[in-house]
Formats: C-alpha cells, sequence, structure tokens
C-alpha cells in the first residue's frame, strides 16, 4: 500500500499541474467563476488520473482502461471534488487563490486515494 500511495501521489502531482494550469486559464483568462472554473479543470485532469493510477499506480490489482472504471473513478473522484470546491470556496475568502487552491487540492487527495483503492481498483 506505501508503494501505491507514493505512485497515487506522483501521478496527483502531475493531475495538480493540470488541474492548476486549466483552473487558471479559465478563472483568469477566461474570467469563469472559481466554483466553475475549478469543476470544468477537475474534469480534465480526473481523465488524466484515472488512467496513470490504472496503469501505473494500480497495475498489480490487474486494472485495465475501461468505460465502468472510468464512471466508477469519476464518481469516487467527485467526493474529493466537491471537499476540494468547498475548501476552495472557504479558504479564498482568507488567503491568496493559488494557496486556497493548492490547499483544497490536498484536501481531496486522502478521500481520493482511499475511494481509489477500495472502490475503484479493488480487485487487490
Amino acid at each position: 500500500m506505501k508503494k501505491e500511495f507514493v505512485l497515487f501521489c506522483l501521478v496527483g502531482g502531475v493531475n495538480t499541474g493540470i488541474d492548476l494550469a486549466v483552473f487558471f486559464v479559465l478563472a483568469s483568462a477566461l474570467d469563469l467563476s472559481i466554483i466553475v472554473a475549478n469543476v470544468l479543470a477537475w474534469f480534465v485532469a480526473v481523465q488524466f488520473s484515472y488512467c496513470a493510477n490504472a496503469r501505473l499506480t494500480f497495475k498489480a490489482s490487474g486494472a485495465s482502461l475501461s468505460i465502468a472504471g472510468l464512471v466508477k473513478f469519476m464518481l469516487a473522484s467527485l467526493v474529493g471534488m466537491v471537499v476540494a470546491t468547498v475548501v476552495l470556496v472557504w479558504l479564498s475568502t482568507l488567503l491568496p487563490l493559488l494557496l486556497a487552491k493548492l490547499c483544497s487540492i490536498a484536501a481531496g487527495v486522502a478521500f481520493n486515494f482511499f475511494l481509489s483503492r477500495y472502490f475503484v481498483f479493488s480487485a487487490h
């Protein structure tokens, strides 16, 4: 499980970069609300995260890419996204937006790993 968590975090690091880039393009350059920008950034980033985690993180479980797996991953990730969005909205009133966004991402990691390991890729 330790190796899985490390790989999950490495994939998450790349995922965070994707999330941040999409979020700031949408929120700053296109002037969308932070809630809309956050949800759309999550949607883009979660596609990468599913593929990378299925192939790299949970490969020992025999995880393979499938529409059903993607749907399960997206449903599980929605929990983390909701947590992250609530934290983002709350902290954006107290902190600079970048720091609030980074904190919101961190808040979703624990939910996402737990649900990914025990719900999405539970075949081990």
